[in-house]
């Protein structure tokens, strides 16, 4: 199965921040928790040891209206 990129993916300009938000869902465009459990903490250690680039952060800011929950 595939499933259709969603725009604040694909709106996304960063290339590793875009495989690596795709590779959270799974091929029925779920995101699962297993998939998450792998983001977050990838994430977190990018943030914690400066690796997040000034780009990456910007990037998500820019797109965050279209992944917030309502």
């Amino acid at each position: 199965m595939s499933f259709t990129t969603p725009t604040f993916i694909a709106n996304l300009s960063d290339p590793i921040l875009k495989v690596d938000l795709t590779n959270a869902y799974s091929a029925n465009g779920v995101i699962t928790q297993a998939n998450l459990a792998v983001l977050f903490p990838k994430l977190a250690t990018e943030v914690g040891n400066g690796t997040l680039s000034a780009s990456q952060v910007e990037d998500l800011k820019n797109n965050r209206k279209q992944y917030q929950c309502s």
